[in-house]
C-alpha cells in the first residue's frame, strides 16, 4: 500500500480530469473520453441544468443554453451510448447538484436494448466513477489513465498540441469537421444497402425481436420513466432528435418489425412521460421541414448545427410541446410521411 500512496496523493491533489473538485490552480485540460469526463464532472462541477444524449447533442453549446434558458447548464453528452449509460450521468448529477433542469436529447435507436447494458465495446464503462465511495474512489485514485491525462496537460502547457480540448463548451463537438450535404446522405444509403457498411441504427440495439406484443419495456421503465418520477423537483425538456427520413427508409426496408417495435416503445415512453408534471416532450422527428431536407445531414441522423438551433428555439418556445393523448399521433405522422416518401425524387 506504501509504494501506491504517492500516486494515490498525486492524483487526489492535481484531479486532473476534475473527479473530486473544479480546476483551480491550472489551466483544465478535459478529456474527450466522455464516459470518463462526464461522469466526473457531473461530480465536481457546478450548474443547474443538465444537457445529455448521445453524438446528436454535442454540438449543442451550454453557453447558447444559459442565454437562451436562463440557467447554468453543463453538457453531459456520452457519443454511442446505452440508454442505461445516458441514465447513469444524469443520476448521478441529479444526487450530486440541486438539479432544476435536464435537457435530454432522447435517441429512439437505444430504446430496444437490455436495461444494463454498457459499451464496453468502445472503452471500458468506469462505473467506479458512477458510484462514488471510498473503495471506488481509491480505484479510481489508482488507475494510470489519471497520470496519462495529466502528462497530456503538461505537454498541452508547454506545446499546445492538445488546445482543441481546453473549451468544455465545444468538447467534442464535431460539426466543424463536416460537410452536411443530400450527396453525404445518398452515399450513406448506397453503401448501407450495398452491404458495404453497417446500418447506423443497429450500432446499439441487442434485443432481438421475434413479435410486437413481446417487447421488453424495462429498458425505458428503469432508465427513463422512473427516473423522472423519482425526480419530481426536476423539470425535464425530452426531445427525439430528428433523424433524417432516409433513416427510416432504409430501416424499413431492411428491418420493419425492428422499426414497429421501436415505435411502439417511443409511443409508450411518451404515454407514460405525459402522465407526468414534470416533463415536457417534443418529437423533432415528424419536423419534415427538417427531416426531409437532406442538406442538413452528413449522414442518416447526425444534422447540422442549425438544427440545433432550430431545437433550441422551439423547446424554449414550447409551441410543439406535445399534449397528453398526442403520442399515437406522432407515431402515426411519421408512418404516414414514410409511405408517402419517394427517395427516387432524391437521386434524380
Amino acid at each position: 500500500m506504501i509504494t501506491v500512496a504517492p500516486l494515490v496523493a498525486v492524483n487526489y491533489i492535481v484531479d486532473p480530469l476534475q473527479c473530486f473538485r473544479p480546476a483551480k490552480w491550472y489551466k483544465p485540460l478535459y478529456d474527450p473520453n466522455e464516459r470518463v469526463q462526464s461522469g466526473c464532472l457531473a461530480r465536481s462541477q457546478v450548474y443547474d441544468t443538465v444537457i445529455t444524449g448521445s453524438s446528436h447533442v454535442e454540438n449543442i453549446d451550454s453557453a447558447e443554453v444559459d442565454r437562451i434558458f436562463g440557467v447554468s447548464s453543463i453538457r453531459l453528452t456520452i457519443a454511442a451510448s446505452t440508454l442505461f449509460e445516458q441514465y447513469s450521468v444524469l443520476n448521478l448529477a441529479l444526487r450530486e447538484q440541486p438539479v432544476k433542469n435536464v435537457i435530454w436529447g432522447l435517441d429512439t435507436n437505444i430504446l430496444l436494448d437490455e436495461p444494463t447494458r454498457v459499451r464496453s465495446d468502445i472503452v471500458p464503462f468506469p462505473n467506479y466513477i458512477y458510484h462514488p465511495g471510498f473503495l471506488n474512489n481509491l480505484l479510481f485514485l489508482l488507475d494510470p489513465y489519471q497520470m496519462k491525462h495529466y502528462a497530456k496537460i503538461m505537454i498541452n502547457k508547454s506545446t499546445g498540441k492538445f488546445g482543441e480540448f481546453e473549451n468544455l463548451r465545444r468538447l467534442n463537438s464535431w460539426s466543424h469537421l463536416f460537410t452536411f450535404s443530400r450527396e453525404k446522405v445518398l452515399a450513406a444509403y448506397q453503401a448501407v444497402t450495398q452491404g458495404k457498411m453497417a446500418a447506423l441504427q443497429n450500432t446499439n440495439e441487442t434485443i432481438v425481436i421475434a413479435e410486437l406484443d413481446a417487447i421488453p419495456k424495462e429498458n425505458v421503465d428503469k432508465n427513463v420513466i422512473d427516473l423522472v418520477k423519482n425526480n419530481p423537483n426536476t423539470h425535464f425538456t425530452i426531445y427525439f432528435p430528428p433523424y433524417s427520413i432516409v433513416r427510416f427508409v432504409e430501416i424499413s426496408q431492411s428491418d420493419k418489425l425492428k422499426l414497429e417495435a421501436e415505435w411502439k416503445l417511443k409511443e409508450y415512453l411518451m404515454t407514460e412521460l405525459l402522465k407526468l408534471n414534470n416533463v415536457a416532450i417534443f418529437d423533432f422527428q415528424v419536423v419534415k421541414e427538417i427531416t426531409h431536407n437532406l442538406d442538413n445531414y452528413k449522414d442518416f441522423t447526425h444534422y447540422a448545427p442549425a438544427v440545433d438551433e432550430y431545437i433550441l428555439r422551439e423547446l424554449k418556445s414550447g409551441e410543439l410541446k406535445l399534449k397528453s393523448g398526442e403520442s399515437a399521433t406522432t407515431i402515426d405522422q411519421l408512418r404516414r410521411q414514410l409511405e408517402n416518401f419517394d427517395l427516387s425524387g432524391f437521386t434524380e
